[in-house]
């Protein structure tokens, strides 16, 4: 036996189906993007179509013919989907005057009047058969008054600034009151219009907004992720152009940077050649002249033990003749990276010292050192400076200290280098402020090799610990 269906049977089966592939496209776009508008259609999909599931599998899709208790839920589910349709109406709105304002006031109103339509609507299953026609009376303006809500919501979107977002919903709205009205004539005709029954037309409707307001969504969604990308867009070309504004001004500041340098350079060779010349011009001269002044001293010299004196002295003048020359053409030549100053060989200048000191008789100095440690653990550099480190000390206790005996050690640790020295004369206080250039320039040196400069002194001796990193 076959099956006769009618269009009141199939219609709101066919919304149904699509009410629920609706929805739920929309429930997972409302999760991955959460956007209000979305969160808002989507509840209204939902309470339509428990609506639509409850009026045709419960009531059998007459509404006017049914038990008080499922009316009751029927007709509330009707009605909230109305109020969640027309909060997600005016959602859609801009709201830029006060017009649009008073519009949300109102229809933020309807809430309370929605549980006295339902109690109106179901007062004809409770009052006496005279006061039906009043309750109808009655249930007729409080549907007129929805229905002046959706008019208002549509006048409103009529003035809006028209585009293809706009135009959806409106084209919407003005289908959902144009079968909204046939509903409402059907239910005071006795359930039916047109051959049709009220969920039909409940259904038609539905059916219509779903199509108007998908494609509204669906193009708010484009033009929404297109202004995202275009703001992507403008974000990265303007980070770009900081990053090559920045790249430009960092070019400028090296290339500042770069001829500041330049400047100094060459104010500091100046400086150089000027003290160079000097040194050559008027120091150099100097100890020439002393070079044959002692020697004609030692050409004079009636003893031996006179002529080895002078002899010495002599070798000595000669030794800071040479050196003072060096360091004339030193300066005088353009400056050098640290790998072409002169080398200092510690060894030679630490046995030669104790050589002199000891065929003098002035002082006794004893030294411990390794050679082959001093030659491969110390840098050029390094070891210049050592050496002047060194050379102070012996000047600072020869001018000042009156010592006997001097003690050099310098040995090495994993890291470090580590150079004491010791005297046997009379110390000083640590705390008395002195005008000499000696502890200034212990220090200069020791800031040069980034190392420690520990000092103790009394009346008996003075120990000084210079502590460095050596190389590997």
């Amino acid at each position: 036996m076959l099956y006769q269906f009618y269009w009141d049977d199939l219609i709101p089966i066919f919304t149904i189906g699509a009410l629920l592939i609706t929805a739920i496209y929309h429930i997972n776009l409302f999760y991955f993007n959460r956007i209000q508008l979305l969160g808002n259609y989507s509840l209204y999909l939902w309470i339509s179509l428990f609506f639509l599931l409850q009026a045709t599998g419960t009531l059998n899709g007459k509404i006017d013919k049914t038990p008080i208790l499922p009316y009751i839920l029927c007709t509330s589910t009707l009605w909230s989907s109305y109020l969640i349709y027309l909060n997600f109406i005016v959602s859609t709105l801009r709201l830029r005057n006060k017009n649009q304002s008073f519009l949300i006031t109102y229809t933020r109103k309807n809430w309370i009047i929605f549980p006295l339509c339902v109690f109106v609507h179901a007062a004809k299953y409770i009052v006496p058969v005279e006061m039906e026609q009043a309750t109808s009376i009655l249930a007729f303006v409080f549907d007129s008054g929805i229905l002046l809500s959706s008019i208002m919501i549509i006048f409103t979107l009529y003035k809006e600034k028209r585009d293809v977002f706009n135009s959806y919903i409106l084209w919407g709205a003005v289908c959902t009151v144009f079968f909204n009205t046939f509903t409402a004539f059907s239910v005071y005709n006795g359930g039916h219009l047109f051959n049709f029954t009220s969920l039909t037309f409940i259904s038609l409707g539905y059916f219509v907004q779903i199509i108007f307001f998908s494609l509204a969504i669906s193009y708010k969604m484009k033009i929404d992720t297109e202004e995202k990308y275009a703001a992507l867009e403008s974000a990265s070309i303007k980070t770009i152009a900081l990053e090559a504004e920045k790249k430009k001004a960092s070019e400028i500041l090296l290339t500042h940077d770069f001829n500041l340098k330049n400047e100094r350079t060459k104010a500091v060779t100046e400086q150089r050649v000027i003290i160079g010349r000097k040194l050559h011009d008027d120091l150099s001269g100097s100890l020439v002249s002393l070079r044959y002044l002692i020697s004609d001293y030692k050409r004079r010299a009636t003893t031996e033990n006179e002529r080895k004196g002078f002899h010495e002295v002599e070798l000595e003048v000669e030794s800071l003749y040479v050196q003072t020359r060096n360091y004339s053409h030193q300066l005088s030549s353009p400056l050098k990276t640290s790998e072409d100053r002169l080398s200092y060989n510690l060894s030679e200048y630490l046995n030669k010292i104790e050589t002199q000191f000891l065929e003098s008789g002035l002082l006794r100095i004893y030294t411990q050192f390794n050679d082959f440690e001093i030659a491969t653990r110390l840098s050029a550099n390094q070891s210049q400076h050592v050496y002047f480190w060194l050379k102070e000390c012996f000047v600072n206790t020869i001018k000042h200290a009156e010592a006997s005996s001097i003690w050099i050690e310098i040995f090495f640790t994993q890291l470090d280098c580590v150079i004491n020295f010791k005297d046997d004369g009379k110390g000083f206080e640590l705390s008395e402020k002195t005008t000499g250039m000696g502890l200034t320039n212990l220090q200069s040196r020791t800031d040069e090799l980034k190392g420690r400069l520990k000092i103790q002194s009394d009346f008996n001796c003075t120990e000084l610990q210079l502590t460095f990193k050596a190389n590997f």
